[in-house]
């Protein structure tokens, strides 16, 4: 059930529900009447949409599959006229295909059929929490900016009184807010000076503190205050570099009128976490595409029949030579994948000065690397006892969530990209093709590079002790291009033998 901060929230909320199993549809809808506050129903799409048009509810849950009108073709005509509809899809299909399409149209939640009560509960717990976290910040800010106004108007002969109630206000306000007049600070509040970590906050105000100083760019912050200018009344996504690390922030702008002077007054929410988990989505999303196509790919050459030369054909030596003397299929790594490997960083930075420069929430996902670690140690285990398709296939797909999670780092997206191609090109690898030595080395590489990223985390984010944070890119690029070698047999021209070896000095 959800817990008792999210169950407020849902006791305000209206759902619409559309299924077409009419069975399936009153049972769940059961449970919804015990949660929300008002519980929309519809059979099809065409009748969610003329119910989302007629009682604009803040959570819609829907099925795919349904006559009239499915639920894909529902939300892309709800995502025509309002991008920020929350809405969380219920299906029986979960291949990547339909998990793409639902990225696509912007989906908050993809609940697989049969639903199991804790996954839709934790789908629902998530997307409340978005949408009402927004609309708190709405309805503070307009409530702030209202009681500014009323509170100037009735005291329009008393500027130092209104002065002070505009100080007292945003005070007790618990976002980091801080207000400009005519390009300098004319107020900020504790939890501002809290965010910057800046002991003796109050010595701003009056002078003109920049605001762009405080903010880096990441994916697709905003790294300036004059590209928010351009849309005051809109969120911003912003990342902030604090003494307790980089954050992630959603900023509101609001210009308001005091003694006919404009005021700028930006307001801060901290979304760190969430946007976050939104990489980790996106990330496992990827790997199960990979993983669908390389079993796609699997099973295409399965069903393909060799046909045996006719009786009175030659056949010369080449031909007869047993399946393993055979060169395997080229699936190495391409030139652009081979381009990141080789790509060196100038600028060292140490694992102590690179820590304090992350949030603790990203450090708490980075957590599950270690028991990506364990659960590598047993499945290459597998692999040395039983070197099959399955067992190799067990350490592609570890690799592949490993360098997902390394991926929330945007200063490892590099090693996190290598990781991945060398998962994608070990789903390529046919076994069969491969000798007994073949194989060995494939072992000795696989334990090297457990061993390599083991040593980089321990190094970087517990002991913290490494001098340069990129030390491992020289040891993995060299073991993708030992695996690439072993197993198609590929060699380098001297002058690119060459440049390899400046990685290592």
């Amino acid at each position: 059930m959800l817990e008792k901060d999210v169950m407020e929230l849902a006791r305000k909320t209206r759902v619409l529900y559309v299924e077409d199993d009419e069975i399936t549809r009153s049972s769940i809808a059961v449970l919804f009447e015990r949660i929300f506050q008002e519980v929309l129903l519809a059979g099809n799409g065409r009748e969610g949409l003329e119910a989302y048009q007629q009682h604009q509810p803040d959570l819609i849950i829907t099925d795919i599959t349904m006559p009239i009108m499915d639920g894909f073709q529902m939300i892309e005509a709800i995502r025509e006229k309002d991008l920020d509809q929350k809405i969380i899809v219920i299906s029986a299909h979960g291949d990547a295909r339909f998990l793409q399409r639902a990225i696509n149209l912007r989906v908050n939640g993809y609940v697989i059929k049969p639903v199991m009560q804790d996954s839709l509960i934790k789908s629902i717990a998530d997307s409340l929490e978005l949408l009402w976290a927004k609309r708190s910040l709405e309805e503070l800010n307009a409530h702030l900016e209202e009681r500014v106004r009323e509170e100037v108007e009735k005291n329009r002969q008393k500027d130092q009184q209104t002065i002070v109630m505009l100080e007292q206000l945003l005070e007790a306000y618990p976002n980091p807010t801080i207000v400009y007049k005519e390009g300098t600070v004319s107020y900020l509040n504790r939890a501002f000076g809290h965010m910057i970590q800046h002991e003796n906050y109050k010595a701003l105000i009056g002078k003109s503190f920049c605001l762009d100083s405080l903010l880096v760019s990441d994916g697709e912050c905003r790294t300036s205050t004059e590209e928010m200018e351009q849309l005051p009344y809109e969120p911003h996504r912003v990342c902030i570099k604090t003494p307790n690390g980089r954050k992630i922030y959603m900023v509101l702008l609001r210009h308001i009128q005091l003694h006919n002077t404009t005021h700028t007054l930006f307001t801060f929410n901290d979304i760190t976490l969430p946007e976050y988990q939104k990489i980790k989505i996106a990330q496992y999303t990827e790997f199960l595409e990979d993983a669908a196509f390389s079993h796609h790919r699997r099973s295409q050459q399965a069903s393909q029949v060799v046909q045996p030369p006719p009786a009175s054909t030659e056949v010369t030596p080449e031909e007869s030579s047993p399946l393993k003397d055979k060169a395997p299929a080229d699936h190495g790594l391409d030139e652009r994948q081979k381009d990141v490997l080789r790509k060196s960083h100038v600028e060292k930075t140490s694992a102590s000065e690179f820590v304090d420069d992350i949030g603790e929430e990203i450090l708490y996902e980075l957590y599950e690397l270690e028991e990506l670690e364990e659960d590598m140690d047993i499945a290459l285990e597998r692999f040395e006892d039983q070197p099959d398709s399955a067992s190799l296939e067990g350490v592609a797909n570890l690799y592949a969530r490993y360098a997902g999670t390394m991926a929330l780092l945007i200063e490892f997206s590099d090693l996190s990209y290598a990781i991945t191609s060398l998962s994608s090109m070990l789903r390529n690898i046919d076994l069969a093709l491969l000798d007994d030595k073949k194989v060995r080395a494939l072992k000795t590489y696989f334990k090297t590079i457990r061993e390599d990223l083991a040593n980089w985390r321990t190094t970087i984010f517990v002991t913290r002790e490494s001098k340069d944070i990129h030390f491992l890119d020289s040891s993995l690029f060299s073991s993708c291009l030992q695996i690439e070698y072993t197993v198609f047999g590929k060699e380098e021209s001297e002058e690119e033998e060459d440049d390899d070896l400046d990685i290592f000095f």
